[in-house]
């Protein structure tokens, strides 16, 4: 079975090392909305949560939605080489 948007955010946010109440910070939402994410409580995820996670924790729109299995975005990965 495929990872969930919720588990794929849990991991790239446990790799980035950062906790749920940074990520509620720097999303301006409640750690209950990012675990409620990470649970997959919420059916139907805004885009722009999506984008917003995928912007703090650097990975790809792509990976959250499960269309790549890469958790490095390839901007990082370019800019990065």
């Amino acid at each position: 079975m495929l990872p969930t948007i919720g588990q794929r955010v849990r991991a790239a946010r446990e790799k980035r090392g950062v906790s749920q109440a940074e990520l509620a910070r720097q999303l301006e939402a409640s750690v209950n909305a990012i675990n409620m994410l990470e649970q997959d409580k919420i059916l139907d995820p805004r885009a722009s949560r999506l984008i917003g996670v995928a912007r703090v924790l650097r990975v790809s729109a792509d990976y959250l939605l499960g269309l790549k299995e890469d958790i490095e975005s390839e901007r990082l990965a370019t800019a990065v080489a």
